[in-house]
């Protein structure tokens, strides 16, 4: 009886969740596409502003890109789960609950991270994102989309990647002459019961390439671009040599992120394709500085960076590090990462079109600068 009890139970927390979060889905679906449209008429008839980009810039940006500064040698502010809004209410509630029962692995206030809509967030300066992706596969046809986790806590602003990538690509053609963007992807490979989601793999790690390619055109800023005449990343970073960002105003690069314990067999395959790495879309965000085609690093805590500041700064790597994890931020947190040589700086408490009582910035809100 007491089994049957406890069933009933779940079942009562669970059915709300699930009636909330695909609910809420359906609306989330909608809204982008309404939102696209509505942002492709806007742009076409002149109604955006674009931004400047020296506004962003902490110092004078003009004299850094004509001097020939090296994509290393900045800094850039980035959000985590860029495109997660608020999560549905039976989750945050369950989350408190939870929060209460194993405080060190849920913390109250979990599933309230909002972010604003991509759009948005560039025209406040953040030059990096980070999209969570699924791949999916009905009627024949292969997409992807951007959810945190598939059926329990799916809200976002942009479910559909291609149409998230066309948001980037509408932004820069209205603003050409912008700072390069990092674009974090990482997908998924954890088992999910939706029906048309597929585990990634190698498969869907190459029609990932074709939709970037396809998408964001000549934007795309691709490893061969980076790589020009070296043979591969050790080569480059040992030459000092990465792009100038004057050189890389107007694009976009992509970071194959990924889970070491889940993913590696698929980014070591996705490597191997090409060991020249001048066919492949994405870069790698890899854990491990000692590969030939290492060039970006992510090291979750900054204390790690500043542990190996001196070796890593030495080798010429581009490092992203987290500034904080929310619902969980602190002062000296922050203090480590902006004291670390990461240049790429993720944090879900960026500056905002909306006022917010905390928010994190290179000072003023500036979300660019030289690094350290």
């Amino acid at each position: 009886m007491k089994k049957v009890w406890s069933g009933l139970c779940v079942l009562l927390l669970v059915l709300p969740l699930l009636f909330q979060s695909f609910s809420t889905l359906a609306s989330d679906v909608v809204r982008q596409k309404k939102r696209i449209a509505q942002l492709e008429e806007q742009y076409a008839a002149g109604e955006i502003v674009p931004v400047r980009e020296s506004d962003f810039f902490d110092g004078d940006l003009q004299k850094v890109l004509d001097d020939g500064t090296r994509f290393d040698a900045f800094a850039f502010l980035a959000t985590h789960n860029s495109y997660q809004t608020r999560s549905v209410s039976s989750y945050v509630h369950a989350c408190n609950a939870l929060s209460e029962i194993i405080p060190d692995l849920i913390q109250p206030g979990s599933g309230t991270l909002d972010q604003e809509t991509l759009t948005d967030q560039l025209n406040v300066g953040i030059r990096s994102m980070e999209l969570d992706v699924e791949a999916s596969r009905a009627f024949g046809q292969t997409r992807f989309l951007c959810m945190h986790s598939p059926v329990i806590d799916m809200t976002t602003n942009a479910y559909d990647l291609s149409l998230a990538l066309r948001e980037i690509a509408l932004w820069s053609d209205n603003n050409p002459d912008h700072l390069p963007i990092t674009l974090i992807l990482e997908p998924k490979v954890k088992f999910v019961p939706m029906a048309s989601l597929r585990f990634f793999n190698l498969e869907y790690a190459n029609a990932l390439d074709v939709v970037l390619r396809e998408s964001l055109g000549d934007k795309l800023f691709t490893p061969a671009d980076m790589l020009r005449e070296h043979e591969n990343f050790s080569e480059m970073r040992r030459a000092d040599d990465w792009c100038k960002v004057r050189d890389m105003l107007g694009k976009v690069l992509v970071l194959f992120h990924y889970d070491w314990s889940e993913q590696g067999e698929i980014l070591n395959a996705y490597m191997a394709q090409d060991e020249s790495f001048r066919t492949q879309a994405m870069f790698p965000l890899h854990v491990d500085s000692s590969l030939l085609n290492a060039c970006f690093l992510a090291f979750n805590d900054p204390v790690t960076i500043l542990s190996l500041q001196d070796s890593l700064k030495a080798h010429h790597f581009v490092m992203r590090t987290r500034v904080d994890e929310h619902p969980v931020y602190s002062d000296e947190r922050r203090e480590q990462a902006m004291e670390s040589a990461a240049q790429i700086l993720t944090t879900d408490y960026p500056p905002r079109l909306r006022d917010e009582a905390y928010t994190v910035s290179f000072g003023a809100g500036k979300t660019v600068r030289l690094s350290r």
